[in-house]
């Protein structure tokens, strides 16, 4: 039976899955151990640096999206030596941006600690550090999602969410606080970035070879920048509230708007692996011209239970929930968690509907989705005087963006029959 399942979607799905509960377990472990050991200024330090970190690493995350969609290509044409170097090529482009947008972070190091309204710089110029390694592990991962090697993957991911974990503790212990937090990221993507890079090598070397097949041109720069715009959107909409919040209210204020978003932001990270298996998927059948139905079915319902469970508990044990994990530093607001909680079902929708038409290269939604996501930021700069109008700005946004995809996807389905 499990040999049988080997290689479908719902098995590769079962395998992330499954090891992406131990990272999400580890995950959860991290930011309670950070609640707990930090003191409200510090936790909000965190949790603003961090959030920095994903914004500025953008590119670096969009191209998660694209080093996915580019090693699949080559994978299931069987262009195993290409691959490899296009893996080395990625990989050194993306080290040399880092090293730029981290010098960049530390000359104006103390700009954005005084934007942030942070006392210190330390936890900036770490950041700036982990730029680096954020950028080449991403190409690491996404090459293993590329090429179906979705246990290595979850497998990867684990060790790296251990090694935050501990190193964090470590760190924090040490006396470090908030710098020692955000500098758990270094330590974990250096170890990611060796053992996976590693097992990527290996497994490159024995792409698969297909015979009689019509051989598509891989996606040009064109079309590589519209990836890129489509995966931006998303990260922006999922991070850019936090520096307005960090930015406009109180330190408590933005902890306690951190500490919602924390819970809300569970949704998409748990339905996350979905999409990662999703795009790979979509590739090979749409190169074998099968019907992409049972991909987007299987995906979706998936994706359905998992935000269903989430939700229910979000709604039913709120108070529980911030007690174990926030020690009840944090009130809990339930308009303002409820909200977040749409928000992170939407962004989680949104990322596998997005891997669809980057999968079957409808790359023209990029445009709808780029309005949308400056409609919001629009909105939190002139219409958000309270934390609820910003999360309630992503909650209509990304309702907004999965509305249009679906329209989207139904269209290509009827069009081409499929």
């Amino acid at each position: 039976m499990i040999n049988r399942l080997r290689g479908t979607i719902l098995f590769d799905n079962i395998a992330l899955l499954s090891l992406s509960l131990v990272v999400n377990v580890l995950g959860f472990g991290f930011q309670f151990i950070m609640a707990r050991l930090l003191l409200p200024p510090a936790y909000a330090e965190m949790f603003a640096v961090l959030s920095l970190l994903a914004i500025i690493t953008v590119p670096g995350l969009a191209l998660n999206t694209l080093t996915i969609k580019m090693t699949g290509e080559y994978w299931v044409h069987g262009r195993g030596e290409e691959l490899w170097q296009w893996i080395v090529r990625a990989g050194l482009v993306v080290s040399l941006i880092g090293l730029f947008l981290a010098l960049v972070l530390s000359l104006f190091s103390r700009w954005f600690a005084d934007l942030l309204h942070l006392d210190t710089v330390y936890s900036i110029i770490v950041a700036g550090v982990a730029i680096v390694a954020t950028f080449l592990v991403i190409v690491v991962k996404g090459s293993l999602a590329g090429i179906h090697s979705f246990v290595y993957l979850g497998v990867v991911n684990v060790i790296e969410t251990a090694g935050r974990l501990v190193s964090g503790v470590v760190f924090v212990m040490l006396g470090f606080a908030a710098a020692g937090a955000v500098s758990a990221t270094v330590v974990s993507a250096v170890a990611a970035i060796l053992i996976g890079g590693w097992i990527a090598k290996r497994s490159v070397k024995q792409t698969p070879a297909f015979e009689n097949m019509h051989i598509r041109p891989l996606p040009n720069l064109s079309a590589q920048l519209q990836i890129l715009i489509i995966a931006f959107a998303l990260a922006a909409m999922f991070n850019i509230d936090i520096l307005f919040v960090k930015q406009r209210f109180s330190e408590f204020e933005a902890a306690e708007y951190a500490a919602i978003a924390l819970l809300g932001r569970t949704l998409f990270f748990a339905a996350s692996p979905v999409s990662v298996v999703m795009l790979p998927h979509c590739i090979s059948a749409f190169r074998d011209g099968r019907s992409l139905i049972p991909v987007l079915t299987v995906s979706l319902l998936v994706i359905g239970l998992i935000l269903a469970f989430i939700m229910l508990i979000l709604v039913i044990f709120p108070d529980r929930l911030f007690d174990i994990v926030f020690g009840g530093r944090y009130s809990v607001d339930y308009a303002m968690l409820l909200t977040y909680a749409i928000a992170g079902s939407m962004l989680a929708l949104f990322s596998a509907l997005s891997q669809l038409h980057v999968g079957i290269n409808n790359l023209s939604v990029w445009r709808i989705v780029t309005v949308l996501t400056f409609s919001m930021i629009f909105s939190m700069v002139f219409f958000s005087s309270s934390r609820q109008d910003i999360a309630t700005s992503v909650a209509v946004a990304s309702s907004l963006v999965v509305a249009y995809l679906t329209w989207e996807t139904v269209r290509v389905l009827r069009s081409s029959n499929r």
